[in-house]
């Protein structure tokens, strides 16, 4: 690693940054969580001239994409998701058993000790994520929920809310379908950003939700200009399109997904040079910033990544 002022620069992720290991409150069993290196949402990474975009920091937890049916953690699936690209990336054995294991990891811990076990374990993953960051000069630590599969309890959603409660100075943020979750999630203070994500599908449910509970809206179309939005009230009022995902960061030839740090994101980002997350320096989406909704454009060909022969019905029951 080298030195730059103020702060690390890593060119690889540390021994240990993916693993937080814990005892279950419960049953005193060791439970283990592996936390996802997303080069979109690090705070640090190397544009490395083999392998691409390629994070220093593990803040993403991830588990299984698909509805429950078949061993998923999405309840709240809809049409939209039979595109989805993070069951797409599942076709690596790597990914598919890091989020199967943290997703049994989870479920051992909510049967055993219920919302307050999951918190303890939820707390260790900020303290463990903010031990790595601020040893490295970062000096506000973020984490990133779901950046695959979604909320599957209640439990799991009051655990989110209270351990960023008991952790203020880790920024989180999270998209989700789980309708059923928003009012939990929202319990989380200033420095948790709960969007609810919204399609053609279950738009008017979605938009109904997050009016309730005060929280802005995240909008999956396949072109800004997708029919269902403009059946929106909300969007165009105070709606962004990402841009990282076919907004302004998209169309210059170099990764959309991460940026250079400093003054110049995109100019000075180079192979072999340093990176930031696009989720990091655009900042839309984490707590602390403009509170707007927000509108990602499909990924080219992702909606024919995966299909899932489920059912589908859209609820905001609870579960």
């Amino acid at each position: 690693m080298t030195k730059a002022v103020g702060r690390v620069v890593r060119r690889s992720l540390p021994a240990g940054a993916r693993l937080v290991t814990c005892a279950c409150p419960g049953c005193s069993l060791a439970i283990v969580v592996t936390l996802s290196a997303d080069s979109k949402t690090s705070p640090g990474g190397i544009w490395d001239t083999r392998k691409g975009a390629v994070a220093t920091y593990a803040n993403a937890l991830t588990l299984p994409a698909g509805h429950p049916s078949i061993g998923g953690s999405c309840p709240g699936f809809t049409e939209a998701c039979r595109g989805c690209y993070a069951k797409a990336i599942e076709r690596y054995d790597a990914v598919s058993q890091l989020a199967r294991r943290n997703l049994e990891a989870l479920r051992h811990v909510e049967l055993c000790a219920g919302a307050v076990g999951l918190r303890r374990v939820f707390v260790a993953i900020l303290d463990h994520v903010a031990e790595y960051q601020r040893r490295d000069g970062i000096t506000s630590p973020t984490f990133r929920w779901s950046a695959g599969g979604d909320v599957y309890s209640v439990a799991m959603a009051r655990a989110i809310a209270a351990a960023h409660r008991s952790r203020p100075d880790v920024a989180g943020w999270i998209y989700t379908r789980s309708l059923f979750a928003v009012r939990y999630l929202a319990n989380g203070g200033d420095n948790l950003r709960v969007f609810v994500s919204a399609d053609q599908f279950n738009i008017r449910q979605a938009e109904k939700v997050a009016g309730r509970w005060n929280v802005p809206v995240a909008y999956l179309a396949d072109t800004a200009g997708d029919n269902f939005l403009s059946a929106s009230e909300r969007v165009g009022v105070s709606s962004v399109v990402c841009p990282a995902s076919g907004g302004k960061w998209s169309h210059d030839g170099k990764p959309a997904h991460v940026v250079a740090p400093g003054t110049r994101p995109r100019q000075d980002l180079v192979k072999g040079g340093e990176t930031v997350g696009a989720c990091i320096r655009c900042r839309l989406c984490l707590p602390g910033g403009r509170t707007s909704d927000v509108v990602f454009i499909r990924h080219g060909g992702m909606r024919d990544n995966f299909r899932e022969s489920v059912p589908v019905t859209i609820s905001g029951g609870a579960r």
